[in-house]
């Protein structure tokens, strides 16, 4: 073997202890340190991956929605709106500025 790799027996020897070296090493490096955290499993599913549900109707909870119209202002702004509109009102609909 040392014929066809052209080594001596000195040079296979130093090979011999980097390469056991080197696999000191890689098992060191591969033992978890203190710092060093494993991810625990996943439990549940991705929201992505489930499927459509059915909503089935059924009575109605909240307020009352039947009355249509526009909303009053907030209660910081009621008296300029009030105001707004009044000025609204007085103005010729024909003019434009």
């Amino acid at each position: 073997l040392l014929d066809r790799l052209k080594m001596t027996d000195e040079e296979h020897r130093a090979f011999l202890k980097s390469y056991e070296e080197m696999l000191k090493r890689q098992q060191a490096a591969a033992k978890p340190g203190a710092d060093d955290r494993v991810r625990g499993g996943q439990a549940g599913g991705s929201a992505a991956n489930t499927g459509a549900k059915k909503v089935a109707p059924g009575t109605k909870s909240g307020p009352d929605t039947s009355r249509a119209g526009r909303g009053q202002a907030p209660p910081e702004f009621r008296d300029q709106y009030r105001d707004f509109t009044a000025e609204q009102a007085k103005q010729d609909p024909k003019k434009k500025p």
